[in-house]
């Protein structure tokens, strides 16, 4: 079926990245699904055969369905809000006001990505950060971020704000279809360029990079002297 595919694409001269469009997801999340093989369901291979504007093959019958691809990613329980380059309207809308906290920013998986739970409740406002929009924070719920943050730290982010080499930051990857939930990372970004994020982990210290396309976010974290107005 991946062969179908990948010759239909190439002989009508369509996209992987229209196709994508098609399921409301990332090209990157297509790309896996052809890498990985993976059999689909009738409705997705309707929706395939009409984008591509073939038939769907009949060899199809003899290939055991799996799973839809997801247009969002699935939680054991309701997702947190999602983190995006704009921020939650709450978030947007009370620049002089309270901030929202997100609790649960706790190491969750092998390479050091961190786990993020709902919204945990409001804090004031920090003098440093009056009349700034966008912003929100994230309380450290365990010890895996020391020291650069302890738990029960909060940590102020800014979801507007230009990224630069040099700024800690926050890096949300787009959903894989093969796992649960999106990867987020707590990083300092060392370099950029057309294909990659270069950035440092904090602890433990080591570098890491990111292809531009399997990034869905990547915010600024404020620092200290910012949040205090210094």
């Amino acid at each position: 079926m991946v062969d179908w595919i990948e010759e239909s694409l190439k002989r009508t001269g369509k996209t992987r990245a229209g196709l994508a469009g098609v399921f409301g997801v990332h090209p990157s999340q297509i790309t896996r699904l052809l890498k990985a093989g993976r059999r689909l369901k009738v409705d997705e291979l309707k929706k395939i055969a009409d984008y591509l504007g073939e038939p769907i093959p009949d060899f199809w019958k003899n290939e055991r369905p799996l799973e839809a691809l997801p247009a969002e990613p699935r939680f054991a329980e309701p997702p947190s809000p999602p983190l995006t380059q704009e921020p939650p309207p709450a978030v947007a809308a009370h620049n002089d006001g309270e901030i929202i906290v997100y609790d649960g920013a706790t190491a969750a998986g092998k390479d050091y990505s961190y786990a993020l739970e709902r919204e945990a409740g409001r804090v004031p406002r920090p003098q440093g950060l009056m009349g700034r929009a966008g912003v929100y924070a994230v309380r450290i719920t365990d010890d895996s971020m020391a020291p650069a943050h302890a738990k029960d730290d909060l940590v102020f982010i800014d979801a507007r704000a230009e990224v630069r080499a040099g700024d800690e930051v926050t890096v949300e990857l787009y959903p894989d279809p093969r796992e649960i939930g999106a990867r987020r990372y707590f990083r300092r970004l060392v370099d950029r360029d057309q294909k990659r994020y270069l950035c440092r982990r904090l602890h433990p210290a080591g570098d890491q990079s990111f292809a531009v396309e399997d990034v869905k976010v990547i915010q600024r974290v404020i620092p200290a002297r910012e949040v205090n107005g210094h």
